[in-house]
């Protein structure tokens, strides 16, 4: 149910960056998903950003490293503290994983306009009562409730029927 919004995403919104999660999709955390990050997101819809960890949610440098994460975001220093420069040095990861995060960081980079040296750009917050009942009503709107009531997983021999353009 989730994979049609981040694809639209991707392919039609043009997105620059994707936050995996701390969830496990399959029986592997999908921050370290070749599945996911690698052969669909990367692979079949083409996405030419960045996937950046959500806080907290490594649990290791070697999956995320070549599952396709790219920037660890937080403090679970699992790329950090020289983990991911000592498994490029041992050969658990090839120094060609490596390029590959690093150009997507920077063709983000620069999209942006931020590797011309100097900038202009400024950046404040701004705090405006509309704003927040915007941002509010989009988040309520967007989201979606998933209850398991002991329905699923379906009992075996049992049918399930898709309806509406969605399916």
């Amino acid at each position: 149910i989730y994979l049609p919004a981040f694809e639209a995403g991707v392919r039609r919104a043009d997105v620059r960056s994707v936050m995996a999660s701390y969830n496990y999709v399959n029986g592997e955390h999908a921050n370290a998903s070749r599945t996911l990050l690698l052969d669909l997101l990367k692979g079949e819809w083409g996405f030419d950003g960045f996937v950046v960890s959500d806080w907290g949610a490594m649990k290791d440098t070697l999956g995320p490293a070549l599952g396709g994460l790219d920037l660890e975001m937080g403090s679970d220093d699992k790329f950090g503290s020289g983990r991911l420069l000592a498994a490029v040095e041992s050969g658990a990861v090839p120094e060609s994983v490596v390029d590959d995060k690093v150009r997507r960081l920077l063709g983000f980079l620069e999209w942006r306009g931020r590797l011309q040296g100097t900038t202009d750009h400024t950046e404040a917050p701004r705090e405006h009562p509309e704003h927040r009942a915007v941002v509010r009503r989009a988040a309520a709107d967007g989201m979606v409730l998933v209850r398991n009531d002991g329905t699923l997983p379906l009992a075996s021999g049992a049918s399930l029927a898709l309806v509406g353009p969605g399916a």
